[in-house]
């Protein structure tokens, strides 16, 4: 199932039609009852959501999901008896319950749970998160002070090795003299931790149904913002929620509340993905190009120095937005930080090109080959 299952999502991108009849054909054929078939039943729901099939429907799946047999109707009427919706309701509960929190099938049940929920109530924002809420809190109760505490001591031990284990904001001296030790729960991740990975799956696919309902239901912000807020001060270097949480705040063209986000992550966590998502926060903003100057500096000045991702985007930024003597200087830099990658060379002579002459180029295509970077590239298809 887990094959099929991500074959599935990436015909998505291309042809979610064709995507959700193989799936479908899949969950029909007869099956045993594993892990895996939950991710199946959570992509299918997920799908007919996007593609806004009709609420009976989506019901019909959840609902078969419990029940562990799926079967389409051959009339096409997918409607649910009212006492089947209940007791499914009451079945997700307990599963949830006798669901191990560090299984792998516990974020696709939980998720399951929420969606059922959703569209029960006729797709509301509200019983999403509410009901989201209600998973996390139930995760919480079901961890004690200790597991707790030894996560938050693995989190500190593994954050300068992993560079993507995130912390609480407050200090675990703190949680304690407080007595709030579990509402610190959802600040502590560790990525090598299955439970707080599950966590994290759960976010993730939440706060894709709930952007994909602000999207087509229009409403006040306020839900989506505090979910993604909740969200990132867990997992804080998640790509997906900083994101949909830049998506979120473009619209209210409020520049503060993002850069307070990405002030605060980046001086943390140093970590190269965060630093170029917060300088392609500032390109569509007027007058921002000292301070996107100012963000590649500070990341080239720190622990993401040596990625050669951040140099190639630094040269193209000074190349548009700058001249060619600033493109080159950023150049000289970068080949003293990362002199063994290939492609901060190529960017280099693809930007430059017209300002060197070509004894130059070949010039600089031979330092590159002391450099033991071997361009198999013709000369002239560079120079192109």
């Amino acid at each position: 199932y887990m094959g099929w299952t991500a074959f599935t999502l990436l015909e998505a991108r291309t042809n979610t039609p064709e995507a959700i009849r193989v799936l479908s054909t899949v969950l029909s054929a007869p099956h045993t009852n594993n892990a895996a078939l939950w991710d199946a039943y959570a992509a299918y729901a997920t799908l007919l959501l996007m593609e806004n099939h009709s609420n009976d429907r989506i019901l019909h799946t959840l609902i078969s999901a419990v029940e562990g047999t799926f079967q389409n109707p051959s009339d096409g009427n997918f409607a649910v008896n009212p006492t089947r919706i209940v007791k499914t309701s009451k079945s997700y509960e307990s599963l949830l319950n006798s669901t191990n929190p560090s299984s792998r099938q516990w974020a696709s049940i939980a998720f399951c749970r929420c969606l059922f929920e959703y569209i029960r109530n006729s797709r509301s924002a509200e019983t999403l998160c509410n009901v989201l809420q209600q998973c996390v809190a139930q995760k919480i109760e079901r961890a004690g002070e200790g597991e707790v505490l030894a996560l938050f001591d693995s989190a500190v031990n593994n954050a300068n090795a992993w560079g993507r284990n995130t912390l609480s904001f407050r200090s675990k001296e703190d949680m304690l003299r407080e007595g709030d030790w579990k509402s610190g729960w959802s600040s502590l991740h560790s990525l090598d931790d299955a439970a707080h990975r599950n966590l994290e799956n759960l976010f993730e696919e939440v706060c894709c149904v709930l952007h994909h309902h602000t999207m087509t239901h229009p409403m006040a912000p306020r839900l989506m913002r505090s979910t993604l807020t909740q969200a990132m001060h867990a997992f804080p270097v998640n790509r997906l929620l900083l994101t949909l949480f830049l998506h979120t705040e473009s619209r209210m063209r409020i520049a503060g509340r993002v850069r307070k986000l990405f002030d605060t992550t980046c001086a943390r966590f140093e970590i190269p993905d965060l630093w170029l998502l917060s300088c392609r926060s500032e390109h569509n903003r007027e007058g921002s190009l000292y301070r996107i100057r100012t963000l590649f500096e500070k990341a080239i000045n720190s622990h993401s120095q040596r990625c050669p991702e951040l140099w190639c985007n630094y040269m193209q930024f000074e190349k548009v937005h700058g001249d060619a003597s600033s493109c080159h200087r950023v150049f000289m830099r970068a080949i003293q930080r990362v002199p063994h990658s290939k492609r901060v060379w190529l960017t280099a002579i693809r930007l430059l090109q017209k300002e060197w002459k070509r004894s130059e180029v070949i010039d600089w295509v031979k330092w590159a080959s002391d450099r033991e970077l071997l361009i198999r590239s013709p000369l002239d298809s560079l120079l192109q």
